[in-house]
């Protein structure tokens, strides 16, 4: 904020380095995810992976349609479905790894882990789709 404030050049050339830079984390971050995860995934049963994939993409549809229903402006609107729609499951994630032993919390754990993943990854596939049709309807 004090960059922004004192010295606004500098805030906008951070903000052009830091925004590919941040991507570039994330998906360097949901890669290793997936990498250290695939061990502690290799037993899902097919039913869990799609409820995994399913309880971001449902709880962003119930945050919008609770949103909508309270008559919220569209900014909000988005923001209460990202709200609800990524959940604490990295908390739930160590709460398991942490309160039981290896065994059980490697079961325990791959309900939390498979949300997660699958939240950040839809999290990301649409801030990039958005970024993309900005570019493209600036364009036209």
């Amino acid at each position: 904020m004090v960059i922004k404030w004192r010295f606004p050049k500098v805030s906008r050339l951070l903000l052009h380095v830091i925004k590919p830079f941040s991507v570039l984390l994330m998906i360097g971050g949901l890669y290793m995810a997936y990498q250290m995860g695939s061990s502690l995934l290799s037993q899902v049963p097919p039913i869990l992976i799609v409820a995994g994939i399913s309880v971001p993409l449902v709880g962003l549809l119930v945050g919008y349609l609770m949103a909508t229903c309270l008559r919220l402006p569209i900014a909000q609107r988005r923001t209460v479905s990202i709200e609800v729609g990524v959940q604490n499951s990295l908390l739930a994630l160590a709460v398991l790894q942490l309160s039981l032993h290896r065994a059980e919390a490697d079961l325990s754990s791959q309900a939390p882990f498979l949300v997660a993943l699958s939240g950040t990854s839809e999290m990301l596939l649409i801030v990039l789709l958005h970024s993309v049709y900005g570019k493209l309807r600036d364009c036209h």
